[in-house]
């Protein structure tokens, strides 16, 4: 809280730069290294003051839109960043082709050198609307916030897929009287983010979101809702003879994916990795694979890549989920941590979906507890359970069969296109009845209960590390400040070993372009992560 301070003084001083450069920090280093908490209304609270104190300036750019009113049907979806991997952008995707009676408009707040994906192009071209890069011609956050606003001044209704530490948004969205009905979707729901104190209402995709929206984050349930994630419910583009063609493999293989972020995989504590237990079933069956979809062949996947012959193989991320779901005959969910939209893709795909359920992590947000899932996945609560359903699923044709059957229909009734617009009407309604308020609240103490405990085992690596991070969003910080920043808040800590002190000081020096281009090596470059992870 002693950073918290700090920013409250520095908005003191009327330097709001500098302050919404240190909530970004915060807001970052909060979510890759869990906290114990959820939510910082301190920390919301400066947002609001900043908005507040800069109000004129964020006004300045929105008069004239203001003038014409909010266009009727057309909605603005504000994102930090678009990537071709991931759910987040997939479901922005899906939403706006669902919701074929809005006009559907993107802003990209940080979008940086990554391409626009093309699938979000298409969706928006469709739509009728457009896509503003509000980060393509250089401005301080404040002009950036101000820019955002004019544009989010055209639409009757704006919708945030924000990373959980991007102040833009709220900073627009604040001290503004007239403006549009705004719904947050909490597509982060396992980590601490930003943004709790500022839309009218709240999206939740599964039940552990929605719960903890409302004990951990202080929102009230009258405005949150459940709004499930959106899947494809037409043809597919090729058969599973044809995807195995592609990817060249035999038809008589049992093939099993997983799909997830690496630190999806990542273990701590008394976790097991999935390839420790998974390994003892392969090495009996020669004519079974996995395919995992994220991380990279390094660390317990190369002991299942060598001791299996490749049958067990990692092949990083790719964008193309559908073919391999596509060519697959079984869907291992990823431990500990699950991955929903990856589920019910599966599902989608007629898979059945085998998962170990840890009795301590069920129905926490390590658990993809979405609706259609629950009903319909394959839990297991021990490893001896779990060997035995694999080994059934492997040996079993009919089996498989009825299970995948039965997921693609529980998935079908909550997220397919109809019963899913359902879903969103139903929320948007029950929007309009809450309008905001601007209730303030107090902190509570960091909690250590089983969840917050296994999120502190998650490791991130050098992205968690305070230097990257202060790199990263303080670029208009003089090196100096940075370095007494990061010597006075964030070196002291203990979790942080004595061999990376040099590394941060390099670090600081860097400029954001720079860290960008550190950034992607280090997602794609498996010596350079190696290195540095802990």
């Amino acid at each position: 809280m002693r950073l918290v301070n700090q920013i409250e003084f520095l908005i003191q001083q009327q330097d709001f730069e500098t302050a919404v450069s240190l909530v970004q920090v915060c807001g970052d280093f909060a979510s890759r290294n869990h906290p114990g908490i959820f939510v910082c209304h301190q920390l919301e609270g400066c947002l609001r003051k900043i908005g507040e104190s800069a109000g004129p300036l964020l006004n300045s750019d929105s008069i004239e839109a203001a003038e014409h009113g909010h266009a009727s049907g057309h909605a603005l979806h504000i994102m930090t960043e678009a990537h071709p991997v991931g759910g987040s952008t997939r479901f922005v995707c899906r939403w706006i082709g669902n919701d074929t009676s809005r006009t559907h408009s993107v802003a990209l707040n940080a979008q940086g050198t990554t391409p626009v994906p093309e699938s979000l192009r298409k969706a928006v071209a469709l739509s009728g609307g457009s896509i503003y890069r509000i980060d393509e011609n250089p401005r301080n956050k404040l002009d950036s916030a101000a820019h955002l606003r004019s544009i989010a001044d055209k639409a009757d209704l704006i919708l945030l897929h924000i990373h959980p530490h991007d102040p833009l948004a709220i900073l627009a969205l604040s001290s503004w009287a007239q403006r549009p009905l705004t719904v947050f979707m909490n597509h982060a729901d396992h980590l601490f983010w930003l943004g709790a104190g500022i839309a009218d209402h709240y999206l939740a995709f599964r039940k552990s979101g929605y719960d903890i929206c409302l004990e951990r984050r202080d929102i009230p349930s009258e405005r949150c809702s459940l709004l499930p994630i959106p899947v494809n419910d037409g043809l597919f583009p090729q058969s599973k003879t044809q995807a195995r063609s592609r990817l060249g493999i035999a038809p008589d293989i049992i093939l099993c994916v997983t799909v997830g972020f690496s630190y999806k995989f990542s273990v701590g504590g008394d976790n097991l990795h999935l390839v420790e237990v998974i390994l003892p079933v392969f090495r009996h069956r020669k004519d079974v694979m996995l395919i995992a979809i994220g991380p990279a062949r390094e660390g317990r996947w190369i002991d299942g890549y060598e001791q299996t012959n490749g049958r067990i193989d990692a092949i990083g991320e790719f964008s193309d989920n559908d073919l391999y779901l596509a060519a697959a005959d079984i869907f291992l969910m990823p431990m500990p941590i699950q991955s929903s939209t990856a589920a019910l893709e599966a599902g989608n795909h007629c898979l059945p979906i085998l998962v170990f359920a840890n009795p301590a992590l069920y129905r926490t947000v390590f658990d993809a507890n979405s609706p259609g899932l629950t009903e319909s996945v394959m839990n297991t609560t021990t490893i001896s359970e779990y060997r035995e359903t694999l080994s059934r699923l492997i040996t079993e044709q009919k089996f498989r069969s009825e299970r995948g059957h039965r997921t693609r229909d529980s998935v079908h009734r909550y997220h397919a296109r109809t019963a899913w617009l359902g879903y969103l009407e139903a929320a948007l309604a029950k929007a309009r009845q809450w309008p905001w308020v601007n209730d303030k609240k107090m902190d509570g103490s960091p909690l250590r209960q089983v969840v917050d405990r296994q999120l502190c085992e998650i490791r991130r690596g050098i992205l968690s590390r305070p230097a990257f991070i202060l790199a990263r969003h303080c670029d208009a910080i003089p090196l100096g400040k940075k370095m007494s920043i990061w010597w006075k808040y964030f070196q002291p800590v203990k979790s942080f070993v004595p061999k990376y002190s040099f590394i941060e000081v390099i670090l600081l020096l860097l400029s954001p372009a720079r860290i960008s281009y550190l950034r992607n090596t280090f997602e794609r470059n498996r010596f350079f992560r190696r290195w540095f992870l802990k």
